[in-house]
C-alpha cells in the first residue's frame, strides 16, 4: 500500500515537471522574428555611397528581452564597412537599422544583398529578396564655353557659344547665369535638351551701363539620369579705354608731337580700322603639322598665323584682337623706338606648352612709316611673356597699302608692333605706286626693283653691283672665247700634220 502511494506521488511530481517544461517550451517556441530588406536606390554611380535599410519584426516574445544581431551581406563589387548592427527588443514590435554601402564596381546586381537577424534562443531569419541594383560609370563632361570678344565697352555685343558632350548620356539641361552688367539679348537662359549625349547652344550678350571691371558668366550643365552636374565660367572684362578713345584725330596729333621720344604714346598713330575688333578662327590641330589660319590684315593687322602643335588638339579657337592701347597689366615695350600697334592673340583648348613653333605674319601701313620717318627694315614684333621679348622678324612682301612681315614665336599672348633703333637709312619711296604683289614672296623679292645708292657717314653703298661689274664680265667672256677658238685651231692643224706624216710614211713603204 505504501509502495503504491510512493509511486503515485512520483508520477504526480513527474507530471508537474513535464507540464512546466512544456509550458516553458511553448513560451520560447512562440517568440519569432522576421528580417526584411527595405527600399534603396536602384541606380547609383560607381564610387558613390548609398543606404540600405533592414527591419526586424518580433512576435510572441511575452515581454522577454532579446538582443538581436542584424548582418548585411552585400554581393561582390559592393562594400559595407559596418555590416553588423544590434537591435534590443523588450516587447513585440518592429525596429529598423541601416547600412552604408559603397558601389565599388559598375554593373547590374540581381538580389545584391542578404540580411540575417539572429538572437540567442531564437531561430535566425534571413531575407535575400531585394530589388536589382544598377551601378553605372560616373558621367564625364566635356564642356567648352567661349565668347568672340571678352574685352568690351558699354553697348558692345558678345557672341557666346557652348559645345558639350557627356558619357553616359542622360536628360540634359543647361542654365546660363548672366551678371548685372550684361543683358541676354538672344537665346534662352534655361534649356532642356532631352536625353542626348552631345549638343551645342549659342547666346548673344550686350554690355550695359552697369558693366564692371570683371563680369563672370556662369553656365551650369546638369544630367538627371544619372544625376550629375558641371559648370563653366566666362570672364567678360571692361575695356580700360572705354570712353577715352573716341577722338582719333587728337590721338594722332599728340603722337606726332611725341614721336621723337617713342613709347606707347605713338601707338595710336597707326590709324585705320575701328577699335576694338576681334577675329576668331576654329580649327582642329594635327600633331607635328604646320596648321595655317588666315586673318584679315585690314582688321587687326594680322595676316596669317601658322602653328605646329606637339599633339592632336580638337576645337582650337584662335582669337586675334587689335587693342586700342597698351594693357594696364603690361609694362611699356622699352625695346621699341616707336610703337605701332598692340595685338592680343588668345587661344582656347590649347596651351603654350602644346605649341612647338609658331609664325605670325603681320602688316604695317606704309603711310605710318612715312609719317613717322621710319624704315621698314627697322620694323620688329615683340611678344610679352612676363617681359617683352624681341622676335626674329623679317620683311617679305608689300602691296599698295601695307608692308608684310613674318616673325617666329614660341607662344601666343600680347604682341607689340613697332620700330627699333635703325642701323641704316634707306629710301622708303622706292616701291610706292608699284603693282601689288599677291601671296608670300621670298626675302630677295625687292631686288627686282631699282634701288638707289644709300649715303652713310663714311661710304656710299651701291646695291646694284652687277651693273658696275658688267664690262669686266664681258671682257672675260671674250678672252675665254678667243682662247677656245685658238685651242681648236691648234688641235686642227696638229691633227692635219699628223695625217700628212702618216701618208708620207705609207708612200715610202710602198716604194721599197
Amino acid at each position: 500500500m505504501k509502495i503504491k502511494e510512493d509511486i503515485m506521488k512520483t508520477i504526480t511530481i513527474l507530471t508537474a515537471i513535464m507540464t512546466i517544461c512544456m509550458m516553458m517550451s511553448y513560451a520560447f517556441a512562440a517568440a519569432t522574428m522576421t528580417a526584411t530588406i527595405g527600399t534603396y536606390s536602384t541606380e547609383v554611380t560607381k564610387g558613390s555611397t548609398f543606404t540600405v535599410p533592414v527591419s526586424v519584426q518580433m512576435t510572441g516574445s511575452n515581454s522577454t528581452s532579446y538582443e538581436v544581431t542584424v548582418t548585411l551581406n552585400p554581393s561582390s563589387g559592393l562594400n559595407c564597412e559596418s555590416a553588423v548592427k544590434t537591435i534590443s527588443f523588450t516587447a513585440d514590435g518592429t525596429q529598423s537599422t541601416s547600412f552604408s554601402v559603397t558601389a565599388v564596381n559598375d554593373g547590374t546586381y540581381t538580389n545584391p544583398f542578404s540580411a540575417t537577424a539572429s538572437a540567442t534562443g531564437l531561430t535566425s531569419s534571413t531575407d535575400s529578396t531585394c530589388d536589382t541594383l544598377e551601378v553605372i560609370e560616373v558621367p564625364v563632361w566635356d564642356v567648352s564655353l567661349s565668347g568672340d570678344d571678352t574685352i568690351v565697352c558699354n553697348g558692345d555685343s558678345i557672341a557666346v557659344s557652348m559645345i558639350f558632350s557627356v558619357t553616359p548620356s542622360g536628360t540634359i539641361q543647361s542654365s546660363l547665369d548672366v551678371p548685372e552688367g550684361l543683358n541676354l539679348t538672344s537665346g534662352s537662359s534655361s534649356i532642356n535638351y532631352g536625353s542626348i549625349a552631345s549638343g551645342q547652344s549659342s547666346w548673344t550678350l550686350q554690355a550695359n551701363s552697369n558693366l564692371e571691371s570683371t563680369n563672370t558668366v556662369t553656365l551650369t550643365m546638369t544630367s538627371d539620369d544619372p544625376v550629375s552636374s558641371t559648370s563653366r565660367t566666362l570672364a567678360i572684362t571692361k575695356d580700360s579705354n572705354c570712353g577715352g578713345s573716341s577722338s582719333s584725330s587728337s590721338s594722332s596729333s599728340s603722337s606726332s608731337s611725341s614721336s621723337s621720344s617713342g613709347g606707347s604714346s605713338s601707338s595710336s598713330s597707326g590709324g585705320g580700322g575701328p577699335l576694338p575688333t576681334t577675329e576668331t578662327k576654329t580649327i582642329n590641330f594635327t600633331a607635328n603639322i604646320m596648321n595655317k589660319l588666315d586673318f584679315d590684315a585690314s582688321k587687326n593687322f594680322i595676316k596669317e598665323i601658322k602653328i605646329k602643335a606637339n599633339k592632336n588638339k580638337l576645337k582650337i579657337k584662335i582669337m586675334v584682337k587689335k587693342l586700342s592701347a597698351r594693357p594696364n597689366d603690361v609694362s611699356p615695350p622699352g625695346l621699341l623706338k616707336k610703337t605701332y600697334k598692340y595685338i592680343q592673340i588668345t587661344h582656347e583648348n590649347l596651351s603654350n606648352a602644346d605649341i612647338s613653333e609658331a609664325y605670325i605674319d603681320f602688316a604695317v601701313e606704309k603711310s605710318w612709316l612715312m609719317q613717322n620717318n621710319e624704315n621698314k627694315n627697322n620694323v620688329v614684333l615683340l611678344r610679352y611673356n612676363e617681359k617683352w621679348e624681341e622676335l626674329e622678324t623679317e620683311y617679305y612682301n608689300f602691296d599698295n597699302t601695307y608692308y608684310y612681315f613674318k616673325a617666329k614665336s614660341n607662344g601666343l599672348s600680347y604682341f607689340a608692333i613697332g620700330t627699333k633703333t635703325p642701323v641704316a637709312i634707306e629710301d622708303e619711296q622706292q616701291d610706292e605706286g608699284t603693282t601689288p604683289v599677291e601671296g608670300d614672296a621670298p626675302d630677295g623679292d625687292e631686288t627686282q626693283k631699282k634701288d638707289k645708292p644709300v649715303q652713310t657717314d663714311t661710304l656710299i653703298v651701291q646695291k646694284d653691283d652687277e651693273t658696275k661689274k658688267s664690262p669686266l664680265v664681258t671682257l672675260k667672256r671674250i678672252v675665254m672665247l678667243l682662247v677656245i677658238i685658238a685651242l681648236g685651231i691648234f688641235i686642227y692643224f696638229k691633227y692635219k700634220k699628223k695625217k700628212e706624216q702618216e701618208s708620207l710614211f705609207k708612200n715610202a713603204q710602198f716604194a721599197f
